[in-house]
């Protein structure tokens, strides 16, 4: 049951992102749309990563190269 109420918000937010942006390039430019897509995605995985409870170590270096 909860995977399937999931799927179905998945679908939702995956179909609705279409209508969403027709609206917002009235108003942003692509570039700022585009980061403002992936800061909300950005926050909303952050603490979907602090809750796994096995994490895997990240060096310094790699962390580094992941951000850029």
């Amino acid at each position: 049951m909860f995977a399937g109420i999931i799927l179905a918000l998945s679908i939702i937010f995956w179909a609705s992102s279409y209508v969403a942006i027709r609206f917002a390039v009235r108003d942003f430019s692509p570039g700022a749309l585009g980061f403002l897509r992936y800061t909300v995605a950005a926050l909303i995985m952050v603490p979907v990563y602090l809750c796994i409870p096995d994490k895997t170590k990240i060096s310094l270096r790699d962390g580094f190269l992941i951000f850029i």
